[in-house]
C-alpha cells in the first residue's frame, strides 16, 4: 500500500510504496515513513520489563526468580499461553537475572541496542548498512530476505536498507523471515562514459580496418586522422593494424612468385643441361627460349598485380 509522505525540508509530497520506508528527497533531505515509528533513543516498543514480570524496581534476586517461575507457568504455550507474551517474560527474566545488563536497564530503561528490539517484535534496520540489518535481525531470530531496488549512483540512500517487510515493531515468531530492501546504487555518469568511449573506439577500428583494406579505389590510401574523439583515434588503430595487414598479404604473395619462379628457372635449367647431354645446341637453344618465356610472364604478372594493388585488390 503506498503511503505520501511530506518533506520536511522543502515540504515536497513523496509516495513510498510498501516496503519501502525510506526515501530522498528532490532537495537530499532523508524522507522516513510514518507507518512504522523510527527508532530513536527511546524505542517507543521497549516495555517495563518489571511490569512484565509483576515485580517491584527494588526487588531482590530470588523475587525475580519467583516471579519469571510463576509467570512463566502462566505464559507457556503448553497450558494454552501465548507464545510472544512467553518469550516477552524471557527476555526480561534474561535482562533483569543479569546484575549488568540489569544495571544497564535500569540507567538506559532499554534491553539492548535499539535496532534490535524485544524478542518477538521486528527490530528496525531502515537506514543501516545491510551487514549490520542482517546480523540485527539474525541477533533477533529472525532470516533476513534481501530484495533489491536501484537508485542513482549520487544517491545517500545507496548500500543502505530503504524498507522492511514486515515494518519495525510487528509481532513475528523467531524462525521466520524479514524481507529488507536495499538501495543498490546504478552505474554512474563515469562509467557510462566509458562504456560510451569504448564503444565508440571499438567501432572506430572496425572502421579503419575496414577502410584500409577495402578493394574500393580508397584501398590502401587511408589518412591518418588526428581527430580527438574516440572513434578518430579507434579508425587510426584500425587503419594501421589494416595497412600492415595488407602489407603482409602483400609482401607473402611476392614471396611465393618469387619461389615459384626460381623453382620454374631451375626446373629449365636441369632439363637444357640433361637435353645439352645428348644435343647441346637444342639445349643451349631451349634453355633461352624457356627462360625469355618465363621472364615475359613473371614481368607481365607483376605488372598485372601492381595495377590490381594501385586500384584496390590486393589479394
Amino acid at each position: 500500500m503506498a503511503e505520501t509522505v511530506r518533506c520536511g525540508a522543502c515540504g515536497a509530497e513523496i509516495t513510498l510504496d510498501d516496503p519501502i520506508l525510506l526515501a530522498e528527497c528532490v532537495c537530499g533531505a532523508e524522507v522516513r515513513s510514518t507507518r512504522h515509528p523510527a527508532s530513536d533513543g527511546t524505542d517507543s516498543t521497549e516495555i517495563d520489563l518489571y511490569k512484565v514480570l509483576g515485580v517491584e524496581r527494588g526487588a531482590s534476586a530470588d523475587e525475580i526468580r519467583d516471579a519469571y517461575r510463576r509467570r512463566a507457568r502462566e505464559t507457556h504455550p503448553d497450558v494454552g499461553g501465548d507464545p510472544t507474551e512467553f518469550q516477552t517474560v524471557q527476555s526480561a527474566y534474561e535482562t533483569l537475572s543479569d546484575p549488568a545488563r540489569r544495571r544497564a536497564y535500569d540507567r538506559t530503561g532499554r534491553t539492548r541496542d535499539r535496532r534490535r528490539g524485544p524478542s518477538g517484535l521486528v527490530p528496525d534496520v531502515v537506514g543501516s548498512a545491510p551487514l549490520d540489518a542482517s546480523r540485527a535481525l539474525l541477533g533477533a531470530g529472525y532470516v533476513p530476505r534481501i530484495m533489491l531496488r536501484p537508485v542513482p549512483g549520487s544517491s545517500r540512500l545507496a548500500n543502505r536498507v530503504i524498507g522492511q517487510r514486515p515494518g519495525p515493531g510487528a509481532a513475528l515468531a523467531p524462525g521466520e523471515q524479514v524481507a529488507i530492501v536495499i538501495a543498490v546504487a546504478e552505474a554512474g555518469a563515469l562509467w557510462a562514459r566509458v562504456r560510451e568511449l569504448t564503444r565508440d573506439f571499438a567501432q572506430g577500428v572496425i572502421d579503419g580496418f575496414s577502410a584500409a583494406t577495402s578493394r574500393s579505389g580508397r584501398a590502401h590510401r587511408v589518412e591518418l586522422g588526428t581527430g580527438d574523439t574516440s572513434r578518430d583515434r579507434g579508425r587510426t588503430v584500425g587503419a594501421v593494424a589494416g595497412s600492415v595487414t595488407v602489407g603482409a598479404v602483400r609482401t607473402a604473395g611476392c614471396l611465393v612468385r618469387t619461389v615459384v619462379w626460381l623453382a620454374v628457372t631451375a626446373a629449365i635449367t636441369v632439363g637444357s643441361f640433361v637435353l645439352g647431354l645428348f644435343r647441346p645446341a637444342l639445349g643451349i637453344a631451349v634453355f633461352v627460349i624457356a627462360i625469355v618465356v618465363v621472364t615475359v610472364l613473371v614481368t607481365r604478372g607483376y605488372r598485372l598485380q601492381s595495377q590490381r594493388w594501385r586500384s584496390g585488390d590486393w589479394v
